[in-house]
């Protein structure tokens, strides 16, 4: 079962579905507080919204200096 959650879980991650990725992560740990594998996907999970965050506030920069040339 682990085994099959975890595989659900990183295609979830790889796809870009970071919420529902975390959720099985967590019930592997759930089942098995010290599965590596599990909680490396939840760690990866937080770097890969960190990485989007990070994305997101840039484009919101660019848009927002985009929009000042605009009033110019």
């Amino acid at each position: 079962q682990i085994g099959q959650l975890l595989v659900k879980a990183d295609g979830l991650r790889d796809a870009g579905q970071l919420d529902d990725a975390a959720t099985l992560y967590q019930r592997v740990l759930g089942l098995d507080a010290g599965n590596l594998r599990g909680r490396s996907g939840l760690d990866e999970v937080a770097s890969l919204r960190r990485q989007q965050q990070r994305v997101d506030e840039a484009q919101s920069l660019i848009t927002q200096e985009r929009r000042d040339d605009a009033l110019q």
